[in-house]
């Protein structure tokens, strides 16, 4: 082995020496944060249906931004459902959703109001 080479194996082996357990550490936390978020020794399910609001109108998902009022660009109403209400939440379950995700908002007296919207005025006469 020619010297320079030697030189180097040498200072990479003196390295891994003196920063063994700093690796080991290392590698122990990352295998452990990957099992713990490995989905591999799961068993194999179906996919679960999530209904977005309980049953809520179609509208076109381009025109949508941070602070959209999604009643403004609905399509023609498909259903006699409003969003976020127990009854579309009802009939998604009836329709075969596994999960319903509903918007909660706090309000100004400290109480929580399932509702979308920030404010009032895209959905009421505020």
């Amino acid at each position: 082995m020619p010297y320079k080479f030697r030189k180097i194996a040498h200072a990479v082996a003196r390295w891994s020496q003196q920063h063994w357990r700093g690796l080991t550490v290392i590698i122990v936390i990352v295998m452990g944060l990957w099992l713990n978020n490995t989905s591999l020794f799961m068993p194999r399910q179906h996919p679960r249906i999530l209904a977005h609001r309980g049953l809520a109108q179609t509208f076109d998902y381009s025109k949508v931004g941070n602070d959209t009022n999604t009643a403004a660009i609905m399509d023609k109403p498909e259903h006699p459902y409003l969003e976020n209400t127990i009854p579309s939440m009802r009939a998604a379950f009836d329709h075969g959703a596994d999960v319903v995700e509903l918007d909660l908002k706090l309000t100004k007296d400290q109480q929580l109001a399932v509702f979308h919207d920030s404010t009032l005025e895209y959905r009421t006469e505020a």
